[in-house]
């Protein structure tokens, strides 16, 4: 199933890293952490195991984390670190997506204001946690949430 694309229910739509970056991070980390095992620099074999281990964090981060976010006609479902959070769509106040300067060029990111039990927090997404663009993205949260408000 190509991601953002609905699955077997016509509303339910879900998001996540593309598979491809995940196992590209995979490969790089052990690689880099060969590489680490080899060197003969101790400062140089610190600085490789460092990135060995940030990459296989990544992608195991990443591939545990799938979906990242999914949609249907009763709200939204977000995976994280501390589990899933599960949001109706009375608790989705306010939705847009932002864009920021980073390292010279633009990124979008989706910013989702939800109330739970009177607390305010805001949900970040960006175009490599989606896998997607942010902007359509945004556009089938919309389309759904009419559906199903």
């Amino acid at each position: 199933m190509l991601e953002g694309m609905p699955d077997s229910s016509a509303t339910a739509h879900t998001w996540s890293p593309k598979p491809q970056a995940l196992v590209a991070a995979g490969v790089g980390g052990v690689i880099a952490a060969g590489l680490a095992v080899l060197s003969h620099d101790p400062a140089g074999r610190l600085l490789v195991g460092l990135a060995a281990a940030g990459l296989l964090a990544t992608a195991a981060l990443g591939t545990g984390l799938r979906p990242r976010l999914a949609v249907d006609s009763e709200g939204l479902t977000v995976r994280g670190l501390r589990g899933r959070r599960r949001v109706v769509w009375p608790e989705l106040t306010q939705w847009a997506v932002v864009s920021h300067h980073r390292l010279g060029r633009r990124v979008a990111v989706l910013e989702l204001t939800v109330v739970q039990a009177g607390e305010e927090v805001l949900l970040l997404f960006t175009s490599a946690e989606l896998g997607a663009d942010p902007h359509d993205v945004l556009e089938m949260l919309q389309r759904v949430r009419e559906v199903g408000a």
